[in-house]
């Protein structure tokens, strides 16, 4: 019987109502109407500020779309030099990529050079990979 009773002290302490808090009645419905009232009529502020936003809107509309995220790795010694290329000029390494293919599809020869580089670099990184997982099945 004692404990049951202990039992039971322990439910009831669990049950401790939740504290009162009394109502904010700082902001009541007639404020709100006041102040509905008054931003309905623009001041000369209000429609500059909605000029200037429709210009930058039509601003936007004439610059390129920008596309998903892409996570790139690079060779360790290329990542660095572009790094330090773009830290020391306004450059992400974003805009430095699509400014080398903008260059480089004008260019034919040097597309075609550029192609072959990067299929060679594409075999060196399946080979390094296969080489990784014969070592870690070994």
């Amino acid at each position: 019987m004692s404990g049951n009773k202990i039992l039971d002290g322990m439910k009831g302490s669990r049950k401790r109502g939740r504290p009162k808090v009394s109502r904010d009645t700082s902001f009541t419905a007639q404020d709100h109407e006041s102040a509905s009232n008054t931003s309905a009529i623009p001041n000369a502020t209000e429609e500059n500020q909605i000029t200037r936003t429709l210009s930058w809107e039509e601003e936007l509309k004439t610059l390129p779309e920008v596309g998903n995220r892409r996570n790139i790795r690079l060779e360790t010694s290329i990542d660095e030099e572009l790094f330090t290329m773009c830290r020391d000029s306004p450059l992400t390494l974003e805009t430095l990529l699509e400014g080398f293919y903008i260059v480089c599809k004008d260019n034919p020869k040097l597309m075609k050079k550029v192609q072959e580089e990067a299929e060679s670099r594409y075999k060196q990184r399946k080979r390094k990979g296969q080489l990784r997982r014969l070592i870690s099945q070994a």
